[in-house]
């Protein structure tokens, strides 16, 4: 009996203190060494979780910069729930030794997999930063923002004075006389006078050489080599100029060449001519 007791005791001091020993002796684990390996996996996903959780307020941040959304496939999963049950009670351990390189293996997939999909959700964040950036540059907005109607488009048309046929370089935009009239991108005011057939007009010089013209304006709000931002107002309109009734006379010019003030127009003709960088994206 003692010779057992001592026996028992061995053990149990052998499964503390060396648990390789107590696993050669009888395939059995100690309590804190569970403990231990399922803290390890804890830490494992803890660290997967906050990863995911990073990637979420990216995601957030991407759809805030830009109108488009990411549809995502959700995983499919296998339905839980009650029902038979069964199979041999082996040793916790042993459970361990199968679980464990599988389960390190996939939480080192799944952080490979959450790593190259946060590289990607950068990639198109600074892609889509910079196309906003881009974008809030060109003169896209509109010069009016109170009810208005357009009364005379680009292109060619019938001159309204002498009813010959005639070349509009810009679109004319109808509205009561004082209507505020809007820079419709930042830059810098390089004409603000009265000035022939306009009457009182601003020019604007943008980015790449673009300009913007408001003509026939009741009154000018801005001076020369004045720095604006889209939506100062820079005029008022009027019926100035060669005008037959209160309207703003509106042109985009590239290089000093009169192109369509559509946004469209003006976002074809900068990509046309302006170089941005190839987005290569990850592929998984």
């Amino acid at each position: 009996m003692l010779g057992a007791l001592l026996q028992f005791l061995g053990l149990r001091v052998a499964i503390e203190l060396r648990p390789d020993l107590a696993r050669t002796l009888g395939a059995v684990t100690t309590t804190s060494e569970q403990q231990r390996i399922e803290q390890h996996y804890q830490e494992q996903l803890a660290a997967l979780e906050a990863q995911i959780q990073s990637l979420t307020r990216e995601l957030g941040t991407l759809e805030k910069t830009k109108r488009q959304l990411v549809e995502l496939v959700p995983v499919r999963s296998t339905r839980t729930g009650p029902g038979g049950q069964g199979g041999p009670s082996l040793p916790l351990l042993n459970e361990f030794q199968w679980f464990a390189p599988k389960a390190t293996e996939r939480i080192g997939k799944l952080h490979e997999d959450a790593w190259r999909l946060e590289h990607q959700v950068h990639i198109l964040k600074h892609a889509w930063t910079l196309e906003k950036s881009w974008l809030s540059r060109l003169p896209l907005q509109h010069p009016i923002a109170e009810p208005h109607h357009v009364s005379s488009g680009f292109g060619l048309r019938r001159d309204p004075f002498t009813r010959a046929l005639s070349r509009h370089e810009g679109i004319d935009f109808v509205a009561p006389t004082g209507t505020p009239i809007l820079a419709t991108a930042p830059g810098r005011v390089r004409l603000a006078r009265d000035w022939g057939p306009y009457g009182l007009t601003v020019d604007i010089e943008h980015e790449w050489g673009f300009t913007t013209r408001y003509a026939h304006l009741s009154r000018i709000l801005v001076q020369e080599d004045e720095w604006v931002e889209t939506g100062h107002t820079v005029g008022l309109l009027g019926n100035t100029g060669r005008s037959t009734g209160p309207h703003l006379h509106y042109e985009v010019r590239f290089h000093d060449r009169a192109i369509n003030p559509q946004a469209e127009q003006v976002m074809r003709t900068a990509r046309q001519h302006m170089v941005f960088p190839t987005i290569q994206l990850a592929k998984f």
